[in-house]
């Protein structure tokens, strides 16, 4: 009896999974800027989860109970990262940068800013549209697709050719801003 259960709480997990991994990997990209970071904090969780099914019964709302999760699994690890660092950074105080290294560091900032700017106005409004859906609301493709009235197919498409401008901008600018310097 114990295994059916177990075997029920874990197909319902994978069920979770495959319905919340995108939407939980942008949200958990915005709130911490590192991939790597939001990919290991995801898998965590699902592990744990794994490793505690009779929790999974208890969930009502998984989306929400699932990113407060991830939230606070990499406020956890950022914290641990934190600490490290502050002792790398103690060993090493002697190297402070210059008035002009910041300078310098605080114009490619700004051209960085620039670029990504000129990408996005470069995006046709139905490719902001749809970006912003993807990745700033966390839609699937087709939740996307359903809102815009348009095919799951025709969103690929959009997202792609969008992230190939932003990618041609944004790599320009950076190379423009080394030639110069």
């Amino acid at each position: 009896m114990r295994t059916n259960q177990y075997l029920k709480a874990l197909r319902k997990l994978e069920e979770i999974y495959d319905l919340t991994f995108g939407y939980l990997y942008t949200q958990g990209f915005i709130f911490c800027g590192d991939k790597n970071l939001t990919k290991d904090a995801i898998q965590e969780l699902f592990l744990e989860l794994c490793e505690n099914p009779h929790l999974i019964q208890r969930i009502n709302h998984p989306r929400n109970y699932l990113l407060v999760a991830l939230k606070r699994k990499i406020l956890k690890s950022k914290k641990k990262n934190e600490s490290a660092t502050t002792q790398l950074i103690a060993a090493d105080v002697s190297k402070e940068l210059s008035y002009e290294e910041l300078l310098i560091r605080s114009q490619d900032d700004l051209n960085r800013q620039a670029s990504i700017q000129k990408a996005l106005a470069s995006l046709s409004p139905t490719q902001r549209k749809i970006l912003k859906l993807r990745f700033f609301e966390g839609l699937s493709y087709e939740e996307i697709a359903s809102a815009t009235n348009t095919s799951k197919r025709t969103v690929y498409n959009q997202i792609h050719e969008a992230i190939k401008r932003i990618r041609k901008y944004v790599l320009f600018g950076v190379v423009l801003t080394y030639m110069i310097s």
